[in-house]
């Protein structure tokens, strides 16, 4: 599970860096063009179309990284429950060759 929530983690990086990106060339493009009196309808455009897919991958970087978290812990478990029945166990006598 530690490997799908790095990968559905870095997935959800790329979606959010890359419309991160696509909102910034945008939201320069229409202030270059419009100066800043059309910011407004410039930066609903920018919402719209780059906002929502950031916060989908946002979303999923969370997802992934709670994987991660998750497996780290269900890890960590498993290894302090092995080392108290290591510990509960008592011994076994071997016998030895003069009891035999």
């Amino acid at each position: 599970m530690k490997l799908l929530g790095s990968i559905i983690s870095g997935v959800g990086i790329l979606i959010a860096g890359t419309s991160g990106l696509c909102s910034l060339v945008l939201l320069g493009a229409g202030i270059s063009q419009n100066g800043l009196s059309g910011f407004g309808n410039v930066m609903m455009a920018v919402a719209l179309f780059g906002g929502i897919p950031f916060v989908i991958g946002i979303g999923i970087h969370f997802a992934g990284s709670e994987l991660v978290r998750d497996a780290k812990l269900e890890a960590a478990k498993k290894a302090e429950r092995k080392t108290q029945e290591s510990a509960n166990q008592e011994p076994t006598a071997t016998p030895s060759k003069e009891n035999q």
